[in-house]
């Protein structure tokens, strides 16, 4: 949408999410690799859900142009199903849902037991929602950073990070 606040945006899910080396990073809803790679650059190893097939393509090339291929492991599935299936205990969940937000985000929290969370949002009241389970869940927001990435509309990404 905005290559300019795209880089913003970028650089404070990597510094909210203390991308370095030794930590493992799961991000749901990856896409062709926006979070991944910079993730990954920061030395993180990151474990990267995706759906979409024509992401998925993507995501694979830009993994084998970046300088960190080792530490991405790319995962064809559904986030909504798939995040509560990989091993406990991520030292960060990075989640970047649709507009919908992530209505399964209470079970994949019980059985994924992330140290912290930064989630990346684009509708208010899915993040209301997704923030009240996480509330639930023990997490408690600790930043949040608004982005205007389309101007002169009424649309503002937020990014939030909650801890226990």
């Amino acid at each position: 949408g905005n290559l300019f606040q795209n880089k913003l945006l970028v650089r404070e899910v990597v510094r909210l999410s203390g991308a370095s080396e030794g930590k493992r990073i799961i991000e749901g809803f990856a896409g062709a690799g926006n979070l991944t790679i910079p993730l990954a650059d920061a030395g993180a190893t990151v474990e990267a859900v995706e759906s979409h097939p024509g992401a998925i393509r993507m995501a694979i090339r830009n993994r084998q142009r970046s300088k960190c291929a080792e530490r991405i492991t790319i995962i064809e599935s559904d986030a909504l199903k798939e995040l509560g299936k990989l091993a406990p205990n991520p030292d960060v969940l990075v989640i970047d849902p649709p507009r919908t937000g992530m209505p399964t985000l209470a079970a994949a929290l019980s059985k994924l037991n992330p140290g912290c969370v930064v989630y990346v949002a684009c509708d208010m009241e899915a993040l209301r929602r997704d923030a009240l389970s996480l509330a639930k869940a023990g997490y408690k927001p600790i930043e949040v950073v608004g982005i205007d990435l389309y101007p002169r509309t009424h649309h503002v990404e937020a990014i939030v990070k909650f801890e226990r």
